[in-house]
């Protein structure tokens, strides 16, 4: 019997070929050995890894490091992340986010590190540069103290490779104690945007996405990962905005978030949309549906699809996504769901973690990707 499932997507264009592996684990046992081979065939196969993302219990993170190992003890030389997101039916790693790209034409990924940890990769799609950021591995009490190292480490790293802080397209936010620290979160997001000079009212088109989520680390309060895309003659990074939601602006909104609903990118026939985290919110701003868990998923992947339709794509080209439900047994709920809504299921993980307002009990993020026209010479191998 397999101890993982691997849903893996490919996105081929002119020069590049993208993957997004989504590794659910079935049984821890046989786990290891398992993963070690996926990570072998991506080697093998000419891809380097721009990140690895793991949710699971912290008991279990030792386990995920060894199986990384994929010769001897060496640990590989490209950034990971381990969020407290527990498994739904036992104590154990719930899955595994592995992106990866083969570029014909810029065929090096620069991996950088802080103390010999790597935190960074530095990267072309179709020529175009970009950079994933991961949190220093660092202990920290405070929140405040650990949300500036993470901030600091971003910007070193961008000043040292020429990339401008208005090409931040997403982020992701895992906070120890949401419940708590939400609030005071995204005061200091505000006032950082405000220091880097980011327009966060409903017109900003530089806004980006986010996503915020209750989740452990083994080393601070609070993790932060950001993405960036240096914009240039070609590249389309524009602001999505969600017909069936209102805009969480920093301005009037709850908790005075500031994120966009999504951000789509798109050069050289590949489009990309980053799914902001999504969950049963209206119009209004308000939560729909309280007390009701089944109405609440549904709301929301009709919230996912209405953002997507926007950039004429749907549920068949999300290529990661991660399903966060505040009571495990409601997870059974999104099948039903997606049944009834004739939704395909797409590659997702599902995880055990805390939504930023009490009465939601559901919320999703993702990736939607897709080369929008044929390559010049035809489809990478």
């Amino acid at each position: 019997m397999k101890s993982t499932y691997i849903d893996s997507r490919r996105i081929r264009s002119e020069t590049c070929l993208q993957t997004y592996y989504v590794v659910s684990i079935i049984a821890m046992d046989g786990f290891q050995e398992e993963y070690r081979e996926l990570l072998r065939r991506i080697e093998r196969n000419g891809e380097k890894v721009i990140y690895e993302k793991a949710f699971g219990n912290l008991a279990f993170e030792n386990i995920f490091i060894q199986a990384r190992a994929t010769y001897g003890h060496e640990q590989p030389k490209y950034p990971y992340s381990y969020v407290e997101g527990g498994a739904l039916e036992e104590e154990s790693v719930a899955g595994i986010v592995l992106y990866t790209i083969r570029d014909d034409e810029h065929d090096s990924v620069e991996y950088m590190t802080s103390d010999g940890i790597p935190i960074a990769s530095i990267y072309h799609v179709e020529g175009v540069r970009r950079a994933f950021i991961t949190e220093e591995k660092k202990i920290y009490e405070a929140l405040c103290e650990a949300a500036w190292v993470d901030m600091e480490a971003l910007i070193r790293v961008i000043e040292q490779k020429g990339i401008t802080i208005d090409n931040l397209v997403r982020a992701w936010v895992y906070l120890e104690d949401i419940d708590a620290d939400y609030e005071d979160f995204n005061k200091m997001r505000r006032d950082l945007f405000l220091e880097w000079g980011i327009d966060y009212t409903e017109k900003s088109a530089v806004l980006p996405a986010s996503t915020c989520i209750g989740g452990k680390n083994a080393y601070k309060p609070i993790m932060i990962q950001t993405y960036f895309v240096q914009r240039g003659e070609g590249v389309r990074i524009e602001r999505m905005y969600n017909p069936m939601q209102n805009e969480a602006d920093g301005m009037s909104y709850i908790y005075q978030p500031t994120f966009s609903r999504g951000m789509r990118i798109e050069h050289n026939g590949l489009r990309e949309v980053q799914i902001s985290g999504t969950a049963s919110i209206g119009k209004s701003g308000i939560t729909m549906h309280k007390g009701n868990a089944y109405e609440q998923i549904k709301q929301t992947l009709l919230n996912v699809g209405s953002l997507l339709a926007g950039a004429d794509m749907g549920f068949e080209h999300i290529v990661a996504s991660t399903c966060f439900f505040r009571d495990a047994s409601d997870a059974l709920l999104l099948d039903r769901a997606l049944d009834e809504l004739g939704i395909k299921a797409f590659p997702t993980i599902k995880v055990r973690a805390k939504v930023c307002r009490e009465d939601l009990c559901f919320e999703i993020d993702g990736i939607a990707c897709a080369a929008v026209r044929e390559p010049k010479g035809g489809a990478l191998g």
